[in-house]
């Protein structure tokens, strides 16, 4: 099965320990895969690799990666806007957990 069709994905937050006004979230497979980590396209990433959201052009290194919001049952995940994010992008995708990954401008 492609993870586009799944019902559920892991949801992304990014955002710029320095900037609160740097701060996206996605569950949308197809946005990551615009992403480039180490100028390669998104498979994986860790602390300390330098990633890109294009269309823009600045780069961001990854500070720390917090998993969050692991609960028993679905129902339990309130979906929604997350306090740290100012708008969400993408197809919005029921969520299994999160993952806020802090960014710093390179």
């Amino acid at each position: 099965m492609k993870i586009t069709d799944l019902d559920y994905y892991v949801l992304f937050t990014f955002c710029d320990v320095d900037d609160d006004n740097i701060c996206f979230t996605t569950s949308d497979k197809n946005v990551l895969n615009t992403m480039k980590v180490n100028n390669s396209k998104l498979s994986d990433f860790q602390i300390g690799d330098i990633i890109n959201f294009p269309p823009q052009t600045e780069n961001y290194k990854i500070k720390n990666i917090h998993i969050r919001k692991l609960v028993d049952d679905t129902n339990d995940y309130s979906f929604g806007w997350d306090k740290e994010v100012s708008a969400p992008i993408g197809k919005n995708v029921n969520p299994l957990f999160s993952i806020l990954v802090s960014i710093e401008k390179v």
